[in-house]
C-alpha cells in the first residue's frame, strides 16, 4: 500500500493539483493549499494578527467540504450556518478584546458522536439517523474553539 499525503491527495484523486481562489490568500500571504494544511496553532496566531477572520477561514473550509466531501464521506453532520454564526461570534469578541484560549476562533468539526443540540448523535451506526440531541447547550464556544459540526 502506497500511503498518500494530505498534501498530495488533490493531486492524486484527479491528477492535477486543485487550487483554490480565495480572498484569505490575497490577505494573508499564504497560498490557498498551504492554509489548508496548516496547523491550528498558525490558523490561530494568522486569527490572532487580523490577517484572516474566523468567519473568513470558516467560509474557506466550508467550501473545502463541498468540494472534496462527495468523495471522503467524512462530514456526516453540517451544520454550516451555526458554524458561520459563531464564527462572526469569535470575530466580535477578539474585537472587544476577548479571548477564549489560545486556539480562539479556529474553526473545528465535532464528530457526531458527541450531543450537540438538534443535530443527529449516530455514532456511525446508520439507524441512529434520527436519534437528535435535546441537550440545552448551544454549539457556541469550547475551549476557545468554534464548536459547531461542519466547521473545519
Amino acid at each position: 500500500m502506497n500511503p498518500i499525503s494530505r498534501r498530495d491527495f488533490p493531486r492524486a484523486s484527479g491528477g492535477t493539483a486543485v487550487s483554490f481562489p480565495s480572498i484569505t490568500s490575497a490577505q494573508n500571504g499564504l497560498e490557498s493549499g498551504e492554509l489548508a494544511f496548516s496547523s491550528a496553532t498558525d490558523l490561530a496566531q494568522l486569527i490572532q494578527r487580523k490577517q484572516i477572520s474566523s468567519f473568513e477561514l470558516t467560509q474557506y473550509y466550508i467550501e473545502r467540504i463541498e468540494r472534496f466531501d462527495k468523495a471522503l464521506n467524512a462530514v456526516v453532520v453540517r451544520d454550516f450556518e451555526r458554524a458561520l454564526e459563531a464564527a462572526k461570534l469569535s470575530d466580535e469578541s477578539l474585537a472587544r478584546g476577548y479571548r477564549l484560549g489560545s486556539l480562539h476562533g479556529v474553526p473545528m468539526t465535532i464528530k457526531e458522536t458527541f450531543d450537540v443540540s438538534g443535530l443527529p448523535t449516530t455514532w456511525g451506526v446508520p439507524e441512529q439517523r434520527d436519534n437528535l440531541a435535546l441537550n440545552r447547550r448551544p454549539p457556541a464556544f469550547s475551549s476557545g474553539l468554534i464548536w459547531s459540526p461542519g466547521s473545519l
